[in-house]
């Protein structure tokens, strides 16, 4: 399992007739800014509210909030295993 995670680490591959070789590695896109917000941004597609405050003493607006920022990027739901 050590050398799966450090395949997957350097971006080589792990396994295989290509084993030790280095993968495909797609580079990022230079940020997109559209509008003039100040505490909200639209780039590449994505849409970030940042603008979003509460009280210490709102408890149940901060736990919402951490809530909220600490759930998953992705839904487990909606992913699938390629067979």
């Amino acid at each position: 399992m050590q050398q799966l995670h450090g395949s997957a680490i350097t971006y080589r591959i792990a396994t295989g007739p290509l084993q030790g070789q280095k993968t495909l590695t797609l580079k990022t896109i230079p940020t997109i800014i559209e509008g003039n917000y100040t505490q909200a941004v639209k780039a590449n597609g994505f849409c970030l509210h940042a603008g979003v405050t509460c009280q210490a003493k709102e408890r149940k607006k901060l736990e919402r909030l951490c809530r909220y920022t600490a759930r998953g990027a992705l839904s487990e739901a909606r992913l699938s295993q390629n067979k």
